[in-house]
């Protein structure tokens, strides 16, 4: 299978390492509009330890030549900037694994861009799947999935706690982390830190398949986590007021209660790492996995799995979701609770 990569940073790096064990993958082409990473070899810019005679190029046109039958895009969060590069791996007739979080459900931000793609993609016969850990699984596929021995179902609730002192730079500086706090409120106001990219679209993905209708949406912004005493970390120390990470939440409410809740820790050294999913109902389900997924290597199994599944599916535009075979049914979301039943202890 001849593979291609738009984008070409520390997850895609990752994947093609996996990639190059598993054999059977041949790796055609690299695009990124990086200009000290164009013209160089790939494998030298993704550490594989050996070239791979494939240079990066600047531009689509070498998908086009190359002729990739999947591409892995991993180069930006936003859809807006997505589209261009999917277009170009479409028109190059070449099946699209993306990582961009905006693309897992398109619509919460533009619909007609959502349109384009499935439409094009249907044009050349190829398809396109945005997936990843975090929005693609944890927080809204798992959930989901979760729901399929439920007669009923009261409410869910997901959180995922993330140790930042183990992820890479470029993570802990999207959460703020070893700012102060007038500096995090400041970047927040600004639009120049957002923390996680993706949780509205998990929670929107878990209202649509749920056939749910959601009166109100709140997604406040990111909160910091400040530090109490002085945290020595690889390459930073993070003196007590300082910022240390963040909290964010998006909650779904129907008649003025929490029917869906998604709270995400993302900080240095908590007391313990976790992703948990809770679901009351008939029956209730509490699902906790100790020690949680790693974000960067969870992605990895994400679109490295997902290949075949792209490969297989119909021509057009898919969602994580549509691969959940079973889960509880419209009539089994009970929305006749009282609010002291619907809503979860708040966490500390």
């Amino acid at each position: 299978m001849k593979v291609a990569f738009y984008g070409v940073g520390a997850i895609a790096g990752m994947v093609i390492k996996h990639l190059l064990k598993r054999g059977r993958l041949r790796i055609v082409a690299a695009v990124d509009r990086d200009p000290n990473k164009i013209g160089r070899d790939l494998g030298l810019i993704v550490g594989a330890r050996k070239t791979l005679g494939v240079p990066v190029s600047g531009d689509g046109e070498a998908l086009i030549k190359a002729k990739p039958e999947v591409t892995v895009h991993a180069a930006t969060s936003r859809l807006e900037e997505a589209y261009t590069h999917i277009m170009e791996c479409v028109e190059a007739g070449s099946h699209v694994v993306s990582t961009c979080e905006e693309l897992y459900y398109p619509e919460l931000k533009s619909r007609s861009s959502a349109l384009d793609l499935d439409q094009a993609a249907k044009k050349r016969g190829v398809s396109i799947l945005a997936t990843g850990i975090n929005p693609g699984f944890m927080m809204d596929t798992l959930p989901i999935l979760l729901t399929a021995p439920c007669v009923s179902v009261e409410c869910i609730r997901v959180e995922r706690v993330i140790d930042a002192a183990r992820r890479r730079p470029s993570f802990q500086s999207k959460i703020g982390m070893g700012l102060t706090m007038e500096e995090f409120h400041a970047k927040v106001k600004k639009g120049e830190l957002t923390g996680h990219i993706g949780l509205e679209a998990s929670l929107a993905a878990i209202s649509h398949v749920l056939e749910l209708r959601l009166s109100q949406v709140y997604a406040p912004p990111p909160e910091p986590v400040i530090v109490e005493r002085e945290l020595k970390l690889c390459d930073l120390t993070l003196r007590a007021g300082m910022v240390s990470g963040l909290r964010q939440r998006a909650v779904g409410i129907h008649d003025g209660v929490e029917v869906l809740s998604l709270e995400l820790w993302a900080y240095a050294k908590p007391p313990e790492e976790y992703d948990s999913v809770k679901i009351k109902g008939e029956p209730s389900l509490n699902l906790k996995i100790i020690g949680g997924v790693h974000g960067d290597l969870g992605t990895v199994g994400m679109i490295v799995n997902s290949i075949p599944y792209i490969m297989k599916a119909p021509p057009g535009l898919h969602s994580m979701f549509e691969a959940v075979p079973v889960h509880a049914l419209k009539s089994g979301f009970n929305r006749n609770l009282t609010r002291k039943h619907m809503r979860f202890n708040p966490q500390p």
